[in-house]
């Protein structure tokens, strides 16, 4: 009788699952060149319920380009499904988009939903990075009208309140860039939030479109994969 891949020992699997699912530097989902393999989650439930915590669990996550349009973040959380969410532990985000015009400064109601579902369903989340190119256009924000800067406060509370709910979360970094203004630098600081210096130079954007590479994402979703109540929440 042929020998199947689950009758190597648990320590040889990983190690295969590591070297399939595994990538060196941040996963954009949107873009499919990390030369991974995800799809052996889809062979059968077990290598399903033994590799998906390795994929979700040992690769940081960069949402940041996501930011432009933030109902893209929610979209890839539903096509994961909650299981696969909770296994989290380090992602990039913008910071989140705020409302501004007239009317009270808040956040807008899409972003402040991503976060929510961050704080709600990520519940083994260690490290959460708010990158720089989101920042540079908040610090623009701060320059002038029209609100004046104590408003901004609030906002940024909310922001940390939905993420310290997590009881893992060990540390909120932003990376910051030259032009973020002392006083917000501050503020930040005041909420426990790490500050890192970032590059000097301008972080453009990238192609961000989900729909321009093939979605490698869509055949391990959790939801839909298996009939089977142990899969769905």
């Amino acid at each position: 009788m042929p020998a199947s891949f689950l009758d190597l020992p648990g320590e040889i699997r990983n190690e295969i699952y590591k070297y399939l699912l595994v990538h060196d530097g941040t996963i954009k989902p949107w873009r499919g060149d990390h030369a991974l393999s995800p799809n052996i989650l889809a062979t059968n439930k077990a290598i399903l319920r033994e590799g998906r915590s390795i994929l979700y669990g040992s690769n940081c996550f960069d949402f940041t380009l996501w930011n432009r349009n933030p109902s893209w973040i929610e979209v890839f959380f539903g096509t994961i499904g909650i299981i696969n969410m909770g296994y989290f532990r380090s992602i990039r985000i913008g910071f989140p988009r705020p409302n501004w015009g007239r009317g009270p400064f808040t956040i807008h109601e899409v972003s402040l939903n991503n976060i929510i579902m961050i704080g709600g369903f990520c519940g083994r989340l260690e490290s959460v990075t708010i990158t720089p190119i989101s920042i540079f256009v908040l610090g623009n924000y701060l320059s002038g009208p029209p609100y004046p800067f104590e408003l901004y406060g609030p906002v940024l509370a909310q922001v940390d309140s939905h993420f310290r709910v997590i009881p893992t979360l060990k540390q909120i970094t932003v990376e910051a860039p030259p032009c973020l203004g002392m006083n917000l630098r501050k503020m930040m600081e005041g909420f426990g939030w790490v500050i890192r210096n970032a590059a000097e130079h301008w972080y453009g954007y990238e192609n961000d479109d989900p729909n321009a590479d093939e979605n490698i994402w869509c055949p391990i979703e959790d939801d839909e994969l298996y009939e089977d109540s142990e899969m769905c929440c």
